[in-house]
C-alpha cells in the first residue's frame, strides 16, 4: 500500500467534524480537577514526593542535629570528644572508672566487630556502648580506641574497615543514631 492510498483510507475512516464530540473547555482549576482527577492526583503526588525530599535535605531534623553535635562538638559535655570531656570535668572520688586494659578491651570489641571482609557485627558495637553505664566510661573507650587504632571511633563506626566493600562498611545510620542517643541519655559519672 502506498502512502497516498494510506492517506485516502485514513480520511475515509476519520469521523467528519460535524460528527465529533466537542470537549468542554475548563475555565477553573476545580473544574479541571473534577474532569481529570487521576492526572491531578499524579501531579499532586509527584510534587509532594519531590518537595518532601527537597525540604528534608535542606531542613535539619533533630536526629541530624544530634548526630552533628556528637561528631563536631568539643565541649566538656560530649564524651565522643574525650580530650575535652576528660580534662574539662572534675571526676568525683568513687566514680566507677575503667582500667586501661578494660577500656582497650571494649575498644577492641568495636574494632573487631567492624574489621571484617564480608559481614559486620553491628550488634556487638551497639552492645559495647549499651553496657557502659556512664559518659565517662564512654570517653575512656573512645580514648583507648584513638590511642591504639589512631582512628576516630565515630568515623570508624560509620565506615568500618573499608579494605574491600562487599556491602559492609560500618553500621547502619539507624544503629549509629541509636548509639548516639543512648550515650546522650547516660549520666555523666
Amino acid at each position: 500500500m502506498s502512502i497516498a492510498q494510506t492517506a485516502i483510507l485514513a480520511t475515509a475512516l476519520r469521523p467528519r467534524s460535524s460528527e465529533r464530540v466537542a470537549k468542554p473547555t475548563t475555565t477553573t482549576i476545580s473544574e479541571s480537577i473534577a474532569q481529570r482527577p487521576i492526572q491531578w492526583l499524579i501531579v499532586a503526588g509527584t510534587v509532594i514526593y519531590f518537595g518532601g525530599k527537597f525540604i528534608k535535605s535542606i531542613v535539619p531534623t533533630g536526629e541530624n542535629l544530634r548526630k552533628e553535635e556528637a561528631e563536631t562538638s568539643t565541649s566538656a559535655e560530649n564524651p565522643w570528644s574525650y580530650k575535652a570531656f576528660l580534662s574539662g570535668n572534675k571526676i568525683p572520688a568513687g566514680t566507677n572508672l575503667l582500667t586501661a586494659a578494660k577500656a582497650y578491651e571494649q575498644a577492641k570489641k568495636v574494632y573487631d566487630a567492624l574489621n571484617t571482609y564480608f559481614t559486620d557485627n553491628a550488634d556487638m558495637v551497639v552492645g559495647v556502648f549499651a553496657a557502659l553505664p556512664s559518659k565517662v566510661q564512654v570517653a575512656q573507650v573512645v580514648q583507648a580506641f584513638d590511642t591504639y587504632y589512631k582512628r576516630d571511633i565515630l568515623q570508624y563506626m560509620q565506615e568500618g574497615k573499608k579494605t574491600f566493600d562487599f556491602g559492609t562498611g560500618g553500621i547502619s545510620d539507624v544503629l549509629y543514631n541509636r548509639i548516639i542517643e543512648n550515650v546522650k541519655r547516660k549520666p555523666k559519672f
